[in-house]
């Protein structure tokens, strides 16, 4: 009994030895099967372009392996269920062989639109891998991925042999003032056949933020253009602007029409638009151009501006020059200038100069019309200035002293013009005492402008005594420069003459 039982334990250890003996040969078993599954990564580009209806796009489907064992591919295309999908199509090419590991390789697919494609589709393109060991090895398990693209019809048409493209570089465009504004239309022919495209423009109202063009109407420098395939034809399209248009965007489209096309189906159409800016301009006229003043002296101008731009705007008057501050503006200097109505805004001027010119010269103020600060028009008004008139007279010294009786003294005065013009001045003595007598060098002087160097002159003075003149007296004889014409003296001094004692 003892040896039975001996003999089973044995048997059950060689048994429990046999199994665990096995089981690391049963894990790298199932790890070298699953290395040997296929895996892959699926790329297509672009992910989504535009297509004319009638023609076709190619996509780019790259696949890359990223496996350990080389993978043979099966692509294949499918286009969404939406409605507009069933004018849409795909076609897609095989990669020859297998991928190795760590690498990739390019297949073409092509997505081609009916004639009455629209909207937009999408096509799924799916790749099936199954992996390709080294014989005798079994191979693992296939590997499947997915990828989707959108296609969008295009505004252009055409089909196999007539299709016409329009684009334009630069299709909005806003209005700086020029003349005229041009766009430059590019005609594609993208069919097989020599194509003639009809061209028309009419307005786009409806595009969102357009108004009414009203009389702007823009020129074709063709209306129609014969273009080879494949070739493309440049027309201008023209547009005059002025000033008085009103500030607004305004749109067009423009169509082009293949004329061979039976159907008259293949087309394709361009929209432009222009954005024309509120412009802040004007005009000015003046009540006087040209005025003459006397310094001191005031004269009145009424400046009117005109609307010259597309908008109400606030207007500001203003005077420029070396002499602006003779002008001043009553009654205020800014106000709005309306578009509508009579679109002019009167302002009151106030010219008031002074002498600090000869006079008879003439002074040129530029009356403006500003926007903030940047001129909008501007208008010149001549200043005439008149004469002021006036002297003075000073001598260097005021007194004679101690002239004996019966002799004479002399001294002298400088009589100098104040005023801004040549003048003529008389100058003369009060009364004299019995016996006394003044005698001048000169009675009349002429004097330039206060404004020149000849604005003076120095006069002697001759004061002669009497015999019997007292020791005692003093005589002050007062000088005076008046106009020659009469009238108050302009200045005085006075001379004090003192008696000798003898």
């Amino acid at each position: 009994m003892k040896t039975f039982n001996q003999e089973k334990r044995l048997a059950v250890f060689l048994i429990s030895l046999m199994v665990f003996s096995m089981l690391p040969l049963v894990a790298p078993n199932a790890s070298a099967d699953e290395a040997r599954d296929a895996s892959i990564q699926l790329t297509v580009s672009p992910t989504e372009q535009t297509i004319n209806p009638g023609e076709a796009g190619e996509y780019t489907v790259r696949v890359y392996n990223t496996g350990s064992n080389p993978v043979t591919v099966q692509l294949s295309t499918a286009q969404g269920t939406e409605q507009d999908c069933s004018a849409y199509s795909s076609t897609i090419t095989q990669i020859p062989g297998a991928i190795d590991a760590g690498s990739y390789e390019e297949a073409t697919m092509n997505v081609t639109l009916a004639q009455n494609a629209e909207g937009s589709c999408d096509t799924t393109v799916t790749a099936n891998a199954q992996d390709s060991p080294t014989p005798p090895d079994p191979p693992g398990q296939p590997a499947t991925e997915t990828a989707t693209v959108t296609s969008t019809a295009g505004d252009g048409s055409g089909n196999a042999l007539y299709g016409v493209d329009l684009s334009m570089v630069t299709s909005s465009k806003t209005w700086g003032g020029e003349d005229t504004t041009e766009w430059t239309l590019v005609v594609e022919n993208t069919g097989q056949q020599q194509a003639t495209v009809n061209l028309v423009i009419e307005e786009d109202n409806s595009a969102s933020g357009c108004s009414d063009p009203d009389s702007l109407s823009p020129g074709l420098s063709e209306s129609s253009v014969s273009v080879d395939p494949d070739e493309t034809k440049e027309v201008t399209i023209s547009l005059g602007v002025t000033n008085e248009q009103e500030a607004d965007k305004y749109c067009w489209e423009v169509t082009g029409t293949v004329t061979q096309d039976p159907t008259g189906n293949t087309s394709d159409a361009q929209t432009f638009d222009i954005t024309v800016p509120i412009l802040k301009e004007c005009s000015l006229s003046l009540s006087k151009t040209s005025i003459n003043v006397q310094p001191g002296g005031e004269d009145t101008v009424t400046a009117t501006f005109t609307n010259r731009g597309n908008s109400d705007w606030t207007i500001r008057a203003d005077a420029a020059g070396p002499k602006e501050a003779w002008v001043s503006f009553v009654g205020g200097s800014s106000g709005l200038l309306p578009y509508s109505g009579t679109g002019t805004k009167a302002f009151s001027l106030k010219v008031n100069p002074d002498d600090s010119v000869n006079a008879g010269e003439e002074q040129t103020v530029f009356i403006q019309g500003k926007d903030g600060t940047q001129v909008k028009c501007d208008a010149e008004l001549t200043i005439i200035v008149g004469q002021s008139y006036g002297a003075t007279i000073s001598m260097v010294s005021s007194q004679l002293n101690n002239i004996e009786p019966g002799t004479s003294a002399t001294t002298s005065v400088t009589v100098e013009n104040t005023g801004n013009g040549v003048d003529s001045f008389r100058i003369s003595p009060s009364a004299l005492p019995s016996g006394w007598t003044v005698e001048l060098e000169e009675t009349l002087v002429t004097l330039d402008s206060k404004h020149t160097p000849n604005r003076k002159e120095t006069v002697d003075v001759t004061v002669t005594l009497p015999d019997d003149a007292l020791a005692t007296e003093v005589v002050n004889i007062d000088l005076a420069v008046a106009p020659t014409s009469g009238g108050e003296p302009y200045d005085e001094v006075t001379l004090s003459v003192s008696v000798a004692a003898v």
